[in-house]
């Protein structure tokens, strides 16, 4: 859109944006979709192309925020490194016209050039200079902090940061709020107490049939599922490697469905030992993304998500045999969060054919009349262990997403011909999208809590360019 003003137009799709940049010709370099490479969107052209590819056996992890040089026929860009956070990531210099790239900084992310002749970047928490001959296209000097404390989103490598041409400098301090959340065990009543003195960027969690341990997924460079165990209060990383989430318990406990990036393309499925003593597992070849979402009562079926184009439906994939997939609901709406119940009978979901999401259930695993739970929007359905109860999550239309939600509560009267309760509410509060679930007893539940103080501050120096020079002159 217009920078003073005015209507936005479509360029092209990107459904986990990573950095775009202007070039002097007019077309667009940007990244579309977190672990893949850089394309090139050219004027006039509707298509974008490739521009890069990302070496995975070289470790790499995917290419990120370009900007361009002044000479507007280089591109600095942020290569990821499998494993690694950002701060251990490589800043490379692209070539628009021959495509070769070359190794400028080890260990930064999300660096631009300035007109002091530096190029500066983020690292493990700060913001680093060093000295660039831009005729020769070298670094002509030692990296050294110049400002302390910036704020980035250390699960996307962006530093939240921006210079202008005549040397302000505007930063958010930091650290990533992000990263202060924790675990909390939640009663009927809403009281909430800490289940460990733990903060990280937790993000979803699900609960093991027997409620002995809970899944979650921590975000970070490399997104990882760790294990908690209620008893010993213990966190176990499961995963180390590529990009994880969206976990499932197998009804014995044993394993774990969830959902790895894989080569730069959309979440696959994997089953790995819930104890890790195994590698993860493809479970089959997919042209689309598809995210585990519950298993079946005796374990040989697995419901997920797939999404097709712009909407979600909800399939089944057996887990035995030749696990060949098929859809039990395929309309031109979202369908998603499904989850089976306890006696392995029904399917529980949210879709938003209404116009706004409710929540649904239909006879599992075959195709059947589907049933409304929620009144006046619903999503996130969960079930008690022994089948008689569903929980899910409502916040008032309109409302923001941050806004106080609550959590419903719907008696299951009869579960042959599944009849319900009319919905009321258990108790209200600041309940994350997703990041909830219910111990199988139905009297407690696990939240993800943040509480990172809001960041109300922006930090504006003028005249930076004096103290970048003064700190780093140049040779």
């Amino acid at each position: 859109m217009p920078a003073r003003g005015g209507a936005s137009s479509d360029m092209a799709q990107a459904l986990n944006f990573q950095g775009a940049t202007f070039i002097p010709d007019g077309s667009v370099v940007f990244n579309a979709q977190h672990g893949e490479g850089l394309l090139r969107l050219r004027p006039e052209s509707t298509v974008a192309e490739g521009l890069t590819t990302v070496d995975r056996n070289a470790g790499e992890a995917g290419h990120h925020w370009p900007h361009v040089l002044p000479d507007g026929r280089h591109v600095l860009i942020t290569v990821e490194m499998d494993g690694k956070s950002y701060s251990e990531a490589r800043i490379e210099l692209l070539s628009l016209e021959s495509g070769e790239r070359q190794l400028l900084i080890n260990n930064g992310t999300d660096a631009r050039y300035v007109v002091t002749g530096h190029i500066v970047y983020w690292r493990a928490g700060d913001l680093w200079a060093v000295p660039f001959d831009l005729a020769r296209l070298k670094v002509v000097g030692v990296p050294v902090p110049v400002v302390r404390n910036v704020m980035a989103g250390e699960a996307w490598g962006q530093a939240r940061y921006s210079i202008s041409s005549e040397g302000t400098l505007v930063y958010a301090p930091g650290p990533d709020p992000f990263g202060e959340r924790a675990l909390m065990l939640v009663d009927r009543s809403g009281a909430a107490r800490p289940l460990s003195a733990e903060r990280k960027a937790f993000v979803d969690v699900v609960v093991s049939p027997d409620g002995a341990r809970l899944a979650t997924q921590i975000t970070a460079a490399n997104d990882s599922l760790w294990v908690f165990e209620f008893d010993h209060g213990t966190l176990t990383p499961l995963t180390l490697e590529a990009e994880n989430g969206t976990a499932t318990w197998s009804p014995d406990g044993s394993r774990l469905a969830f959902s790895r990036y894989r080569g730069g393309e959309g979440p696959h499925i994997y089953v790995m030992p819930a104890n890790g003593s195994g590698m993860p597992e493809l479970q089959h070849e997919s042209t689309a993304p598809e995210v585990p979402q519950s298993w079946s009562r005796n374990g040989d079926m697995l419901a997920f998500v797939r999404l097709e184009g712009t909407h979600s439906d909800i399939w089944v994939m057996p887990m035995t045999g030749e696990r060949k997939p098929h859809p039990i609901t395929q309309t031109r709406f979202d369908e998603q969060q499904a989850r089976v119940s306890p006696n392995g009978h029904w399917i529980a979901y949210a879709s938003n054919e209404s116009g706004r999401f409710e929540v649904y259930v239909q006879p599992f695993p075959g195709i059947g009349t589907k049933r409304p739970v929620s009144v006046d929007g619903g999503h996130f359905p969960r079930w008690r262990g022994d089948g008689r109860e569903i929980f899910y999550r409502h916040v008032t239309p309109g409302a923001e997403a941050t806004d106080e939600a609550a959590l419903m509560v719907a008696e299951v009267k009869a579960a042959a011909e599944f009849s319900l309760s009319r919905p009321r509410v258990l108790f209200k509060g600041r309940i994350a999208a997703g990041e909830w679930d219910v111990l199988p007893d139905g009297q407690h539940f696990v939240f993800i809590e943040e509480f990172a103080k809001p960041r109300t501050a922006i930090t504006i120096v003028q005249n930076w360019f004096e103290d970048l020079k003064r700190l780093v002159p140049m040779n």
